[in-house]
């Protein structure tokens, strides 16, 4: 199991405004062939200018590389889109066109 933690951090003290703190099986949203997942975390800022750290712990993993790669941090009613090929990206979701 792996747990991500979510920090809201102040930026000029570094104190914890707020944590987030879930498994990350109850918010991936897709698994693919390749075994990436697509993960969805709604965060609710306390203020505008926060710092933000995630932590993720799988002590099962021991030393092996958990990687966090494209990391898309929107408003959430905002759609991101880009074409790219013969893809469209969307929301952090690649789709044919």
């Amino acid at each position: 199991r792996t747990t991500t933690i979510i920090q809201e951090l102040d930026p000029a003290t570094g104190a914890e405004r707020q944590r987030i703190e879930v498994q990350a099986k109850d918010v991936t949203k897709v698994f693919d062939v390749n075994g990436w997942a697509l993960l969805e975390i709604p965060i609710h800022f306390q203020q505008k200018d926060s710092r933000l750290r995630w932590v993720f712990q799988n002590k099962d993993l021991r030393r092996h590389a958990l990687w966090l790669d494209e990391l898309l941090i929107r408003p959430e009613k905002l759609d991101v889109y880009a074409a790219k090929g013969e893809f469209l990206f969307w929301n952090n979701r690649w789709l044919e066109k």
